[in-house]
């Protein structure tokens, strides 16, 4: 009996996206992402396609955007809500990728690193594991 060969089906833009969403940092995200899960991406996405969202941050406005991502995790692991659970592990879970993102480019602020290496105790699902 012939084997007959494995179809791979190329995936649609709205599943990229969406594996795009849960797999990088939203720093990284172009305006094709942003679109194929029905968000509207920046004016400076659409006006550069291709480009993701940290080629139009200054160094200060990375820091800021870490800074507001902790304050938030902070703020929902206080309040320890089980309808913030999803968000949370959201939140945790892009911190982890956007440190990761960072470093990777070279533009991981001075002084995260402690932060990243107990982001590294995070899993896929945003779940902080002890």
């Amino acid at each position: 009996m012939e084997m007959q060969p494995i179809i791979q089906h190329e995936k649609t833009p709205r599943q990229r996206a969406l594996e795009n969403w849960d797999t990088k940092s939203w720093l990284e995200l172009t305006a094709e992402d942003h679109k194929g899960v029905g968000s509207t991406p920046d004016k400076n996405l659409v006006d550069n396609p291709g480009s993701r969202s940290v080629d139009h941050m200054t160094d200060a406005q990375i820091d800021e955007y870490i800074a507001y991502r902790k304050k938030l995790i902070r703020e929902m692991e206080t309040k320890n809500r089980e309808e913030d659970i999803e968000t949370l592990a959201y939140l945790r879970k892009d911190l982890r990728f956007t440190f990761e993102f960072l470093e990777q480019i070279g533009r991981l602020p001075e002084g995260v690193l402690s932060d990243a290496t107990v982001l590294n105790k995070i899993n896929n699902e945003g779940v902080l594991l002890n």
